[in-house]
């Protein structure tokens, strides 16, 4: 089974956050994003947006996902060593 090496770049999620925490309506922003090893299924980024009306929510963590996974974490994959 292949596994799944994960980066995140802190420093550029961090500067995603803090672009998207001025959109209009949104109240705050949280991304929380694992490194390490993982398999299949397994939970590794965590994103929640809060604000005031759908409309300015979805887009927003729409394009958070985004650009988190293209710019701001590295994967590598890997065969399982066990």
């Amino acid at each position: 089974m292949a596994v799944l090496e994960v980066t995140p770049d802190q420093e550029k999620i961090e500067m995603i956050r803090e672009e998207l925490m001025n959109r209009p309506g949104i109240f705050d922003i949280v991304v929380e994003a694992k490194s390490g090893r993982f398999k299949p299924g397994d939970d590794l980024l965590f994103l929640i947006v809060a604000g005031d009306i759908r409309e300015n929510v979805k887009p927003v963590l729409s394009e958070l996902l985004d650009r988190v996974k293209a710019e701001a974490i590295a994967k590598k994959e890997m065969q399982n060593v066990e």
